[in-house]
């Protein structure tokens, strides 16, 4: 997988995302964020909210997902303008070019789009080094969302690959945003107590870097 033929540089939007989670003496960020964006699973996405909610903050949404690349950006920017969001954090969710949707949107506006980079198997011995290449091209400005549990996946998050690429992201000073369960009795994607010292365990070896914990760690 490619990230954009010439590397971008840091726009505005990640500028923010780094004054709101700065790096040092900060573990876990616990945003408590609603989906902002309701797909329809049919083949076109729908963005189906139209109300403004909580019209007098502006928002950051922290853990959006691109689907269709281009094909969403007019709708997801005019979206955005509805519900007073200023900054968003796309990651990409399927495909071979969803890691390029999300550069390109980034690229065409940095003000308003922050590119993490998803598209790789945290299982992948390579995928440390992966991760490290694609981030310093300065296209993606996040790391993430990671499955450790849930949608079909259960790994260990404190495996020695995932370790390497928290290492990283503190290297890099962008965050890691995990979907982590670890506050759910779901039978589909249950919280344990051994997946919770794994994420004790990830926090206590990577004091410096960033964790978001998807739907604040309930699945």
């Amino acid at each position: 997988m490619k990230s954009c033929i010439e590397p971008a540089r840091p726009g505005p939007a990640s500028a923010a995302m780094k004054s709101i989670l700065p790096v040092q003496g900060l573990k876990v960020v616990l945003l408590v964020i609603w989906s902002i964006l309701f797909f329809s699973y049919s083949v076109k996405a729908e963005y189906v909210e139209e109300k403004t909610f909580l019209p007098g903050l502006t928002l950051v949404d922290i853990h959006s997902h691109f689907y269709r690349g281009e094909g969403d950006l007019d709708e997801l920017l005019a979206f955005m303008d509805r519900n007073n969001v200023f900054v968003t954090a796309l990651s990409g969710l399927s495909g071979n070019d969803a890691d390029k949707h999300v550069c390109e949107a980034s690229r065409k506006k940095p003000e308003r789009f922050i590119a993490f980079l998803r598209c790789f198997d945290p299982e992948w011995e390579h995928a440390n080094d992966y991760v490290r290449n694609q981030l310093s091209t300065g296209d993606y400005n996040g790391i993430g969302e990671i499955f450790i549990n849930g949608h079909g996946r259960n790994i260990k998050g404190d495996n020695p690959v995932l370790m390497g690429i928290y290492a990283v992201a503190a290297r890099f000073q962008v965050p890691v945003l995990v979907h982590w369960t670890i506050g759910s009795v779901s039978e589909r994607e249950p919280g344990t107590k051994a997946g919770f010292q794994q994420l004790k365990k990830a926090l206590a070896a990577n004091p410096g870097t960033n964790f978001i914990l998807a739907h604040c760690g309930k699945g």
